[in-house]
């Protein structure tokens, strides 16, 4: 389990007491890797999806990207949101409390996401190259 993930799991695993609903929730990187489940999540499941959505969003690209997607049905409703560069996936059931999934999806996860973010040092992959430096300004360039 990486640090991110012992951040996030905690949040998560509070899902069902704040709204028994929510059957099932992931947050996932960009690349389909799983960071965190609640508990009932089936990992085979949640690795699935969330490969699956990364290639959604890999394909949103090409019209500036992911915020937020919807899937409802008779019974229920999957919702993605982008949570700086992660992706937070629930699924619940239509009579959940919306109010409660929102602050969830909209407000609590994506500050927690934010903040494990800020605090987990990303590692650089090899031969990555190093991102480009600004131009300098026409005022900084001395006559």
């Amino acid at each position: 389990m990486t640090a991110a993930s012992k951040l996030i799991q905690p949040v998560l695993d509070e899902f069902k007491t704040l709204c028994p609903d929510i059957t099932n929730a992931f947050v996932s990187k960009c690349n389909g890797e799983l960071v965190a489940n609640i508990q009932n999540t089936i990992k085979d499941q949640a690795s699935k999806s969330a490969q699956m959505i990364s290639g959604v969003c890999i394909q949103a690209e090409i019209i500036g990207g992911l915020e937020n997607f919807t899937i409802q049905s008779t019974t229920g409703q999957l919702r993605v949101a982008a949570l700086h560069n992660w992706y937070l996936t629930t699924v619940c059931s239509k009579s959940a409390n919306q109010k409660v999934v929102r602050s969830l999806t909209h407000v609590i996860v994506p500050t927690v996401v934010g903040l494990v973010q800020k605090q987990t040092p990303q590692k650089h992959k090899k031969g990555a190259k190093e991102p480009p430096k600004p131009e300098p300004k026409i005022e900084d360039i001395p006559e």
